[in-house]
């Protein structure tokens, strides 16, 4: 997080009952604007389980809105990248690398 961040992390401008409204949370921030110590008191340092709800398409419903992952099919030494049964896109492996 660059110096953009503010250190309170969260304004409610001037609406105070706001803040029991809100859920702010900050997963393994680096860099200036992560600097905790002056953040809003109901500002939350997430771990791995806390942050676990958020990180997942579930949490968006993205099945309903979002086009599914592409699929990694083995054609030979090549891979095919499938995203939907209209676009592909087909690379090649060298070293274990997808190029």
């Amino acid at each position: 997080m660059s110096t953009v961040v503010h250190p309170l992390g969260w304004s409610d401008n001037f609406h105070p009952e706001r803040d029991s409204l809100v859920f702010y949370g900050e997963y393994k921030c680096m860099g200036p604007g992560a600097n905790t110590s002056k953040r809003a008191k109901f500002a939350k340092m997430l771990d791995d389980d806390g942050v676990r709800p958020f990180v997942t398409l579930n949490y968006i419903e993205a099945s309903k809105w979002l086009l599914p992952p592409p699929r990694l099919v083995p054609r030979g030494k090549r891979y095919e990248l499938v995203y939907s049964k209209w676009m592909m896109t087909r690379y090649s492996v060298q070293n274990n690398i997808l190029v």
